[in-house]
């Protein structure tokens, strides 16, 4: 049975292809996809990691899945994926000879950021776990972008004395770069108090729902009383706090329903369902259908998906 693997370092990863080489940088790593060998990434099983990870497509490359999004193969597909959100290669993965492209790896502290900064993920919309984390190119802004991650590959192979700061100054710029072309605009209001609690409450959620689902609870972590964080979350975003403590639950199901093998009863226990059934009744409440269903539905269609219009 496929499980979830948790990648706590760069190292980890790197080990885990057997690469056969180790990162220069402490908390940064980039990989040149015409350099390393196609075969090491056949095996990977669905993961999550400590670390953020871009990856520069190029060419067609393959198939993935970012927590419930699926991403078809395409070319100058940019990838953004923040620290633990669930990554699988798909089964329909196209062979990675002579692919072009790179991949970088970069911790959080790498930038200066501490893991789960709420600004960061406000400042850079893809970084969110709610967002769709891909912006598909144009070809011209592809060639800038790959520019830039040469840069940063050259960069890492020196490793200089001042290669570090100077990758994350580039690092910076593709990121930047990457916000001017999502579709989602950051807002440029200030965040005002209602605000910074939802802010707060909805990383909290984040971090937190398998362990803890009640209004209650997240009320306890905020010292606010369950009614006030319910009306505030409610006059922010129009839906009630419990909506959004179900929504990441039934994410989080359904991403394990499509890129493991894990039985229903273990993906209601590990969400600290009663029961089976109780998880069931509850996604197929919030679904539409039930979780054997919704399995099959995505089964059946993966190769018959359309792409992708983000």
């Amino acid at each position: 049975m496929a499980s979830v693997i948790q990648f706590q370092h760069i190292d980890d990863f790197v080990q885990k292809l057997k690469l056969g080489i180790r990162p220069k940088q402490s908390g940064f790593f980039v990989l040149k996809y015409e350099q390393i060998p196609y075969e090491c990434f056949e095996d990977l099983e669905a993961y999550r990691q400590n670390y953020f990870e871009i990856t520069l497509d190029v060419s067609q490359a393959c198939n993935i899945q970012v927590d419930r999004f699926e991403l078809p193969s395409q070319e100058n597909r940019l990838t953004l994926v923040s620290p633990h959100r669930l990554q699988k290669i798909l089964s329909q993965a196209i062979s990675l000879h002579n692919c072009k492209g790179y991949s970088l790896f970069f911790s959080p502290q790498f930038l200066g950021t501490a893991p789960g900064n709420h600004e960061f993920s406000r400042d850079y919309p893809f970084f969110d776990h709610l967002n769709f984390p891909a912006i598909i190119l144009e070809r011209h802004e592809m060639a800038e972008l790959y520019d830039l991650a040469g840069k940063i590959y050259y960069e890492y192979e020196q490793a200089g004395e001042w290669s570090a700061d100077i990758i994350k100054s580039y690092l910076n710029i593709l990121l930047l770069k990457a916000k001017q072309k999502y579709p989602i605009a950051s807002p440029k209001a200030p965040i005002d108090r209602n605000q910074e609690i939802y802010n707060t409450f909805s990383h909290l959620v984040r971090d937190q729902f398998r362990e803890h689902y009640t209004v209650r609870d997240y009320a306890g972590m905020m010292h606010i009383s369950p009614k006030h964080l319910s009306e505030t979350i409610k006059k922010v975003s129009g839906k009630s706090a419990l909506q959004v403590i179900h929504t990441n639950r039934l994410h989080y199901a359904q991403a394990l329903l499509q890129s493991t093998h894990k039985t229903v009863a273990e993906i209601a226990y590990e969400l600290n369902f009663e029961s089976p059934d109780y998880f069931s009744a509850f996604f197929k409440r919030l679904a539409g259908r039930s979780p054997v269903r919704f399995r099959l539905e995505k089964t059946n269609n993966t190769s018959e998906r359309p792409l992708a219009t983000y």
